[in-house]
């Protein structure tokens, strides 16, 4: 795959192969099938906010931390659709998902979150008698902090859709891991447009710049504009340096701002911590042995949750 994209980014900047092209070649024939699909507790169509979440565990479980997730999305007044890519799920797992979503479908590991999106998406059908649509997925903790006052918060803001954070790789864009849009989005040619050619991308690469930064250039392209809850200049709060290198530091499209200013996103009141910071720390971040002591300080949330995921899924 490596070899391939190496060959395929050559032809594109000979202008024989466009972007576009690139997308639709490392894209799967057929769209990966619906294995399952159960209702749940929650009336479909009954809640002015509808959340499409993305869940995968290589074990095939709902963990905890998942389940508390869900929950506090239900508090918060959302029916959720819940798309899972662990194609080992059982019965009884799946059960502890059912009280707080109106469906679970299970998909092949195929196109990762978007792919997942997209399912629920078009499970659902109709979407005008929503408010509001939130994509969202598993590969973080929280909510850390009340989601009711972060709505709050972006609703008085008065964007068109949000994120939690953004990043500067390949250009200003939201992260995917929690995204936000309004009706007049939702309702739009544009959104409608994305969702119904979305392929299932076999690359992650290919998925955010397609995906992820993809849609955000579309919706802006056609008018929408878009914040984040705390954008990437909130990370230099509380972070162990001069404002001049965060600043420099930050600007580097390889930095991950919800890697290397996790410090400053806790202590700025982010809602969410990513998952493989912690489990994995694949920009070696080497100040991450206070964590607890950090959420701690600035969350009720429950840290058994965290302890007990990363005991089962931590490899080093």
């Amino acid at each position: 795959m490596q070899a391939a994209l190496i060959e395929f980014a050559k032809l594109a900047a000979l202008k024989l192969l466009t972007l576009a092209d690139l997308a639709r070649r490392l894209a799967h024939p057929v769209r990966g099938r619906i294995i399952r699909s159960d209702d749940g507790e929650q009336a479909s169509g009954s809640r002015g906010t509808l959340c499409v979440f993305a869940h995968f565990d290589r074990d095939g479980l709902v963990d905890d931390y998942v389940v508390n997730y869900l929950q506090a999305l239900d508090r918060l007044g959302c029916e959720t659709v819940i798309v899972s890519t662990a194609e080992n799920l059982d019965d009884e797992n799946i059960r502890k998902a059912l009280p707080f979503c109106s469906r679970f479908i299970v998909k092949q590991n195929i196109g990762y979150d978007f792919a997942s999106w997209r399912t629920g998406l078009e499970s659902v059908g109709d979407l005008s008698g929503y408010d509001r649509l939130i994509v969202a997925n598993d590969s973080v903790y929280g909510p850390l902090q009340d989601l009711g006052k972060v709505f709050d918060e972006m609703e008085g803001r008065n964007v068109d859709f949000w994120g939690i954070t953004d990043s500067l790789k390949y250009g200003r864009h939201l992260q995917s891991y929690f995204l936000v849009y309004g009706k007049p989005v939702v309702q739009s040619a544009t959104f409608c447009e994305f969702w119904r050619r979305l392929p299932d991308y076999r690359h992650k690469y290919v998925v955010i710049i397609q995906g992820e930064i993809g849609l955000s250039r579309r919706l802006v392209a056609a008018g929408f504009d878009f914040a984040a809850y705390r954008p990437i200049e909130a990370v230099q709060e509380g972070q162990r340096a001069d404002a001049a290198t965060l600043a420099a530091k930050f600007r580097d499209p390889r930095i991950s701002p919800t890697h290397r200013g996790w410090r400053g996103l806790l202590q700025g009141g982010c809602p969410f911590l990513k998952i493989q910071l912690l489990r994995d720390n694949p920009m070696q971040v080497p100040d991450l042995d206070d964590w607890e002591t950090v959420l701690g300080e600035v969350s009720g949330y429950d840290l058994k949750l965290i302890r007990n995921h990363l005991d089962r899924v931590k490899t080093h």
